[in-house]
């Protein structure tokens, strides 16, 4: 028996998204949208009411403030309290369960949908997804993007999505966890996944039995922790480089970074803890690029940035 491609779609296969069956539901949803972003001034109750027109499940309490945006919503599980704030994206063409008491910040995107790494299967127009499963408790700060096929357990914290909310010493206070369950694994290679029991004096975190060690992505994880509390953005075509308000994690006095290329230039970076303070300096430079310290954003937060200086 042939299956359709919405059958295809909802099964994390291969399928065509512009088949008139999804196109048809996706135009349903989009009308669905018009009227719910346009409750933009309408009670909580009331909003609440619209959710269960076109999402899977609501729990009780859980809101949506638009604009909000999705493909479907018939993929969409809300646990009980479940918070999005403005301007979040959902792509469910599979399922995508966030769970109770869950917090999301404006502007996150949760991504199930995924496209062939084989060119010819990319360029044939087929896509599929992987299903996003969000915890329990979970504080996801603003602008964070949650790829396909991503669990995120109950309690966790978010640390790229809070420093992008301004919580620049709360993500600190996450690297700086992780750098200390590090120190219980050998070669300090974090596990994917870890169990999330309270600390235990003089012990190390319950290993989780099936977790790869190593795994490229939870390595990942601690470069691009750092990189958020540095507030450290590559500005290519301007050739600048900008460090936003940078804040270093509690362990961590002083951090080199040696090499960094954009296009033809490089630099050599200094950034070392002064009282409340990071002092950037520049070691090296070679090429046209200016180097920008911001204390942007100053207002959230209690860390503070050398402010304006350029080089």
């Amino acid at each position: 028996m042939t299956r359709t491609e919405k059958e295809k779609m909802l099964a994390g296969e291969l399928y065509n998204a512009g088949a008139p069956e999804l196109q048809a539901e996706m135009a349903i949803t989009y009308k669905w949208l018009a009227r719910y972003n346009a409750a933009l001034g309408a009670s909580a109750s009331d909003l609440r009411g619209l959710l269960p027109e076109r999402l899977a499940a609501v729990g009780e309490g859980a809101m949506i403030r638009p604009p909000f945006h999705c493909d479907y919503g018939f993929n969409i599980s809300l646990g009980a309290g479940v918070f999005l704030n403005f301007n979040c994206v959902i792509l469910d063409v599979v399922e995508v369960t966030i769970g109770d008491r869950t917090q999301i910040g404006p502007g996150v995107q949760i991504l199930t949908a995924d496209h062939p790494r084989d060119a010819a299967k990319r360029g044939s127009g087929l896509e599929f997804g992987r299903p996003i499963r969000i915890g329990r408790n979970v504080w996801i700060g603003g602008g964070a993007i949650i790829l396909p096929g991503v669990t995120i357990g109950d309690n966790a914290l978010i640390g790229a999505g809070l420093a992008r909310s301004g919580l620049k010493n709360e993500a600190a206070k996450v690297v700086t966890a992780l750098f200390d369950a590090s120190l219980f694994f050998e070669l300090h290679r974090l596990p994917e996944l870890f169990c999330g029991f309270a600390r235990r004096a003089g012990e190390g975190p319950t290993s989780y039995p099936v977790a790869c060690a190593p795994q490229a992505w939870a390595a990942g994880a601690a470069f691009l922790l750092l990189q958020a509390c540095l507030g450290l953005r590559v500005l290519g075509l301007e050739r600048k480089l900008v460090f936003s308000r940078p804040v270093l994690p509690e362990f961590l006095e002083q951090v080199t970074i040696r090499n960094l290329r954009i296009g033809e230039a490089c630099v050599d970076l200094s950034l070392t803890r002064d009282k409340e303070d990071v002092r950037v300096d520049v070691l090296r430079k070679q090429g046209d690029l200016k180097i920008v310290v911001s204390n942007k954003d100053l207002a959230v937060g209690s860390s503070r940035a050398r402010a304006a200086r350029q080089s």
